[in-house]
């Protein structure tokens, strides 16, 4: 059965952004998907494969210098942050690649509406905005990291105004200093419920993300209690940092869910903000 044309730009209640946000989701699943896929996974399995080694060696070097103490080489303790600065560098791009095709492809769906959207299309508009959007993020991150340590609360407060930043900037094609005071603006409308709405999500996706992790937990509680009885060094199995890895994979994926209702959250606040039920 085909599912209802799904409206963006509509003034809705709580509950109705999630109900929305998910029929978009059943709705575009396979074209978004297939956009996710291919232009933004790649590097978030590189990440995760660089994961694997780079939890492996951690492990080796630990080993060695309960073995032999002061006398192992330091070297190998430094050397192997090259690799986790290269794994923070590819996961940044993925996640922004992430955020950058889910964004751009509500941008194209109001502009093309259902079915019109090919996955090399919703890429030509995002990579346009990969590096700006890996700035604005880190731009971000530091206004509200300095807002947390004023006082905590200009840092929550902050967080939740600037929400809307990369889809003002994405969506309306404004600069950073518009789409930083066009986010304030939208927000400040309805603050508590973009405050409720935010933190419903999170403990949606921390859920989503517990359920991902339990066969992480079963391997590392087994190796830990094997270890224990065993009275032996703490060695976990390639195996569990290869399912850690692509638990983490998980829940990078899982983060678009997040994307997708504070988008429609955001197009609720454009609609408020017009005075127009449906726009």
């Amino acid at each position: 059965m085909e599912l209802p044309l799904v409206q963006l730009k509509k003034i809705r209640d709580f509950g109705d952004v999630f109900n929305d946000a998910f029929s978009f989701m059943r709705q575009e699943f396979k074209p978004l998907g297939k956009a996710v896929l291919k232009y933004s996974l790649p590097w978030l399995i590189v990440a995760a494969i660089l994961g694997v080694f780079i939890n492996i060696k951690q492990q080796q070097i630990t080993n060695g210098l309960l073995a032999a103490g002061p006398s192992t080489n330091l070297s190998a303790v430094f050397g192997v942050y090259k690799y986790v600065f290269l794994a923070a560098i590819i996961n940044l791009m993925g996640m922004s690649a992430l955020q950058c095709i889910i964004i751009s492809y509500l941008k194209l769906y109001a502009q093309k509406g259902q079915g019109n959207l090919e996955s090399g299309e919703v890429w030509d508009e995002a990579r346009q905005y990969l590096m700006p959007v890996i700035l604005i993020s880190i731009l971000v991150f530091f206004v509200v990291f300095i807002g947390f340590m004023l006082c905590i609360i200009p840092g929550i407060f902050l967080g939740v105004s600037l929400f809307a930043i990369l889809y003002a900037y994405i969506i309306e094609e404004k600069n950073f200093a518009d789409a930083f005071s066009r986010s304030i603006n939208l927000t400040g409308q309805k603050w508590w419920m973009t405050l409720g709405i935010i933190l419903i999500s999170m403990v949606l996706l921390y859920l989503l993300q517990i359920m991902f992790s339990i066969p992480a937990f079963i391997l590392g509680f087994k190796t830990l209690f094997f270890n224990i009885t065993q009275q032996s060094v703490m060695n976990f199995s390639t195996g569990f940092y290869i399912v850690n890895s692509l638990t983490t994979l998980a829940s990078f994926l899982i983060f678009s869910l997040l994307l997708i209702i504070m988008a429609f959250h955001y197009y609720c606040l454009v609609a408020t903000s017009l005075g127009s039920s449906s726009i």
